[in-house]
């Protein structure tokens, strides 16, 4: 699955929570358990993440992350492309055209809430649904302007709009 789609955030609210901007979920093949990729932040920086759950809604068995040295771009329009490939068990992540192959994930990320689980492969799901917007999962204090537009999903790499 490949997407793209044009955002705008004025400032990345402080403090040390995690959001997802782009996330792809569905069950594992030959299993009964659902995992997500997303895409998204934490402290500021990009974030690729990976969570493995028994049902839909049931707590994360595997939380698994890939931080960015890169933050999200601030008060102006980004051109945000990503690629959620579940059969390599891959993600990858583009701004303006530019690959941030510091998150790149191509299997494994690089931390996880169970140090267990760290190395293991990122199964990809069946990709049942996409979800794109703002996704927080910790409080926190101060306001968010936070705008998506323009947003394209397709089976090959789409590109970014002309300047």
């Amino acid at each position: 699955m490949y997407g793209r789609v044009m955002m705008w955030l004025t400032q990345t609210p402080g403090g040390n929570y995690h959001w997802n901007n782009i996330q792809a979920a569905g069950t594992v093949p030959a299993s009964t358990r659902y995992a997500k990729y997303g895409w998204g932040g934490q402290v500021g920086k990009v974030l690729a993440g990976y969570t493995v759950r028994d049902s839909p809604t049931g707590a994360a068995v595997i939380d698994c992350s890939k931080p960015s040295a890169s933050a999200i771009p601030e008060k102006r329009w980004v051109c945000v492309e990503w690629k959620f490939d579940g059969v390599a068990n891959e993600m990858h992540y583009w701004f303006d055209g530019t690959l941030l192959a510091d998150v790149d994930v191509i299997r494994t990320g690089t931390r996880c809430v169970n140090a267990g689980d760290l190395g293991s492969t990122w199964q990809g799901p069946v990709f049942a649904n996409l979800s794109v917007g703002w996704q927080q999962y910790q409080a926190s204090t101060g306001p968010l302007e936070f705008w998506m537009d323009d947003l394209v999903v397709a089976t090959q790499k789409i590109g970014c709009p002309a300047p």
